[in-house]
């Protein structure tokens, strides 16, 4: 597994069951428990060491451990993308839960507003299904300047 981020996003503080309701109550535990998974997992990258740091004494080590536990987490956080993508959903609104979850994924890592031109059409699957299942709040604060790369705007 490698480091998958260059950008730190930060997840809101607080998202749990009341705040995604659903008639799938696996489907929303696993949402919640990929969000919490996130978050500690770019909080353990944010601890460790950058390399200018290494070269002083016993900071090698000490980075190796902290790289070690954050990528322990992306372990995790990959068991439970498994666990959601093999739960088949019980209703649209636990797909816009999946939906949900597959964009902070995709979009994890990367400078706001970016996205793959193979993934449009999941990303307005994913927004149709935030607008339809209820869910619009639970958008991503860089989901507009997507939009707004994909109708070209600001493209040269």
């Amino acid at each position: 597994m490698t480091m998958r981020r260059a950008l730190i996003q930060a997840e809101p503080d607080v998202i749990g069951p009341a705040t995604i309701a659903s008639d799938d109550a696996r489907c929303a535990e696993l949402l919640v428990q990929f969000l919490r998974l996130q978050r500690l997992s770019d909080a353990a990258y944010a601890r460790v060491p950058g390399i200018e740091a290494a070269p002083r004494e016993g900071v090698s080590a000490r980075r190796e451990a902290l790289a070690a536990r954050a990528e322990a987490l992306d372990w995790k956080i990959d068991a439970n993308v498994r666990a959601l993508t093999l739960h088949q959903a019980s209703s649209w609104r636990a797909v816009a839960l999946k939906l949900i979850a597959w964009r902070r994924y995709s979009a994890w890592g990367r400078p706001p507003g970016f996205i793959d031109a193979d993934q449009m059409l999941a990303f307005s699957a994913y927004c149709d299904a935030l607008r339809l299942g209820d869910l619009a709040m639970m958008d991503r604060d860089d989901d507009k300047a997507v939009w707004a790369s994909i109708a070209g705007v600001g493209a040269s």
